[in-house]
């Protein structure tokens, strides 16, 4: 299933990083609180989805989070792939 996490749900109104703590809710949120299971973020080219990389990697912990480059562009070329939309 293709979960929608926004990169701007990291940064604060003044384009800072958020607390670890709020981070660390919305990614278990989104993506749970296992912190082996594969995660794999994602974006148009890769640009906006490394940032979320970084954050559940190496601000987190999260041990299994990898890059898909170009994954939005193959994925909704096909009309049956599921998109699941969060607000935060």
């Amino acid at each position: 299933m293709c979960e929608r996490f926004p990169a701007a749900w990291i940064y604060t109104k003044d384009e800072i990083f958020k607390n670890k703590e709020d981070l660390g809710e919305m990614a278990s949120g989104v993506v749970g609180k296992n912190m082996s299971k594969e995660v794999i973020v994602y974006c148009d080219t890769g640009k906006f989805s490394t940032a979320w990389r970084y954050i559940l990697s190496e601000v987190l912990g999260y041990k299994n989070v990898k890059s898909y480059d170009g994954s939005t562009e193959e994925w909704t070329r096909d009309p049956q792939a599921p998109v699941v939309k969060y607000s935060w």
